[in-house]
């Protein structure tokens, strides 16, 4: 959780600088890049889903991602897939299998040039589009309702910093959430006055995350990159729901 604190700190200094000049659509072109990108990584995973349990279920999963980005000539654009998925979280005894999928599609518009340390920064804001699935089943043989499915299809918004540190080498801080969603979520049939499909606003349910990357030029078109991811999805309009997942992503892109 320290951890967490420290780069959740450099992720809201990088992304909440001031203005200090006009606009460079070339050198904003330049540090966001545009290419595709492959991610792997580990992270700790832990759940407490009160449709099935109030416990909390924890353990490591593995996360792989791919994303497309290009900077046209006002702005930068991502679409990002994920994925993770592990049969080991734990509870005492019991186990308890998850697999969650992301997929993302972000307009970022270059809003400030800072100077950070005599080095340049440039910070992006911009909507978002999302669809976030999650689904867990418990590893024992009882009775109904052992599973559960949680689901949001949202729109947010995500700022995101690139330091210039030298030539070949940059940092990347990012912070996004989600603000309105259509919520999915298993129901107890027996229950007819719970519909398992509501508007959420940010208060009743949300998908949140921070990360801070360092990104090193190897040669050219390859980069790589090594960073630590925070994410935290709540859903709280049916039984509550909270997953949080802190990540460790090696990244290896090709850069035009």
């Amino acid at each position: 959780m320290r951890t967490y604190n420290y780069a959740l700190q450099i992720v809201v200094m990088l992304t909440t600088c001031t203005c200090v000049s006009a606009q460079d659509s070339t050198g904003s072109r330049s540090l966001f890049g545009g290419g595709l990108t492959l991610q792997g990584g580990i992270g700790t995973f832990a759940v407490r889903d009160e449709y099935i349990s109030g416990e909390k279920y924890s353990g490591s999963i593995p996360f792989y991602g791919v994303t497309w980005s290009k900077y046209h000539e006002t702005y930068g654009f991502h679409l990002h897939l994920e994925y993770q998925n592990t049969s080991n979280l734990k509870d005492f005894n019991v186990t308890s299998a998850v697999r969650q999928y992301r997929m993302s599609l972000e307009y970022l518009y270059p809003i400030a040039d800072a100077i950070m340390c005599s080095k340049s920064v440039k910070i992006f804001l911009g909507p978002t589009a999302e669809l976030f699935e999650f689904h867990r089943q418990d590893n024992i043989i009882g009775p109904e309702n052992l599973q559960s499915n949680v689901a949001l299809i949202s729109g947010g918004i995500k700022s995101e910093a690139f330091w210039s540190l030298t030539e070949s080498l940059q940092m990347r801080a990012a912070a996004h959430t989600t603000l309105l969603s259509m919520g999915f979520h298993s129901v107890n049939s027996n229950n007819g006055n719970d519909s398992p499909t509501k508007l959420l606003t940010l208060f009743k349910g949300m998908d949140a995350d921070g990360e801070i990357a360092v990104s090193y030029q190897l040669m050219k078109p390859l980069h790589a990159s090594i960073g630590y991811r925070f994410d935290v999805t709540r859903v709280s309009a049916w039984e509550y729901f909270i997953a949080a997942n802190d990540n460790l992503i090696i990244s290896l892109a090709y850069v035009f």
